[in-house]
């Protein structure tokens, strides 16, 4: 949009974009504003800045023919294989050079992301003032890790490019424009089929695990990478991968190095049952004299008690206080700014189908 003020003489491209930026986080605030929020409150500092991608392994990523498993171009870096695969072969970039050349009026603002994306994917190159480091240098923009990630903009700015060198080719031949068409398109997923086929046919090398059901859930330490099979056998996990990013794994461990779902200071409040979805926790207790019980659930601002009463961290778990006698408290989890954001979608939606109907409707109009 920058780059059409020139053309047309306006500062109305940007201020489109502008606009219609703030359209999408209207639309989505339902699940933009909790975001924001949970990664303000819970930012992900990385230890070391240190990250890149060494220069020497861009040719692999977009045209190495070997895009597999055991790809032997990033042994020895500090990310997996599928941080790096980005292949989009010869005759995808013979269309972007050639776009490149005669179309580069319209296609510089994809060069400029391109040469841009490129850059935040190597890295911590240049310590302090490289674009990877500056970026986090903003909010939210802070968590970000393994830059290598930051290639899909650099591709999808390729597919468009790509997308304008047809149209070139397109334009020099007077007949047979569609067969010249679906033979580029043949080529193009011929290739990518080729190198992709083996990957899948690598992809899952182990036979799906048939666990057993348990009746009674509970945590357990769990493994990282079986998080679904935990899940179909009922059992939680504290150590998730990537909840492990922002804090660590905790939980209640009792005598034998056995994980606990609850405890409470010499035993002042018994659990008589206990119901446990992710999103909703329910205790039926009861205490002679009343006292807190921690649970062993990651704490969390998001939730809250329905009788109103207060949750505190414990140990970064949920704790809290339970009257004597026997007592029903009821956890549910809800984020910060979900019902603001629920509004927000909802209200933004009802007015963007009101605007295209009454467009529609006008249009629709005989002219008297």
């Amino acid at each position: 949009s920058l780059f059409d003020i020139d053309r047309v003489r306006t500062f109305r491209p940007p201020l489109y974009v502008i606009l219609a930026g703030a359209c999408g986080a209207a639309f989505a605030a339902v699940k933009f504003l909790p975001m924001v929020d949970y990664l303000a409150h819970n930012p992900w500092v990385p230890t070391e800045l240190s990250q890149d991608t060494p220069i020497h392994i861009l040719p692999y990523m977009f045209f190495s023919f070997d895009q597999s498993i055991f790809s032997t171009y990033i042994r020895g870096d500090a990310w997996g294989w599928h941080e790096y695969g980005a292949f989009i072969g010869p005759v995808t970039a013979a269309l972007v050079v050639i776009a490149a050349v005669k179309r580069f009026r319209i296609v510089r603002p994809y060069i400029v992301l391109t040469i841009l994306s490129l850059l935040l994917v190597l890295g911590s190159f240049v310590p302090v003032v490289s674009p990877w480091n500056l970026l986090h240098q903003l909010p939210v923009f802070s968590s970000l890790r393994v830059p290598s990630r930051l290639v899909i903009i650099a591709l999808f700015c390729m597919a468009v490019m790509a997308g304008y060198g047809v149209d070139w080719l397109l334009s020099k031949v007077r007949s047979r424009k569609i067969l010249l068409a679906g033979c580029l398109f043949a080529v193009v997923a011929g290739i990518n089929l080729y190198v992709s086929l083996p990957i899948l046919g690598q992809a899952f090398p182990r036979s799906p695990e048939a666990p057993a059901y348990n009746a009674d859930f509970r945590q357990t330490e769990g493994d990282p990478n079986k998080l679904y099979s935990a899940f179909l056998s009922n059992r939680g996990t504290i150590r998730a991968a990537w909840l492990s990013a922002y804090r660590p794994g905790r939980g209640i461990i009792g005598a034998g190095n056995v994980n606990q779902e609850w405890y409470s200071e010499g035993n002042a409040v018994q659990v008589l049952k206990r119901t446990f979805t992710p999103n909703r926790l329910v205790f039926d207790l009861t205490s002679p004299a009343g006292g807190s019980l921690v649970v062993s659930q990651g704490y969390d601002r998001g939730w809250h008690r329905l009788d109103g009463g207060e949750i505190r961290p414990s140990y970064d778990l949920i704790s809290f206080t339970v009257p004597p006698g026997n007592s029903r408290v009821e956890l549910f989890y809800r984020p910060a700014w979900f019902t603001v954001g629920m509004i927000v979608s909802l209200a933004s939606i009802i007015a963007a189908l009101t605007l295209a109907f009454r467009r529609r409707l006008f249009r629709s109009q005989p002219i008297p």
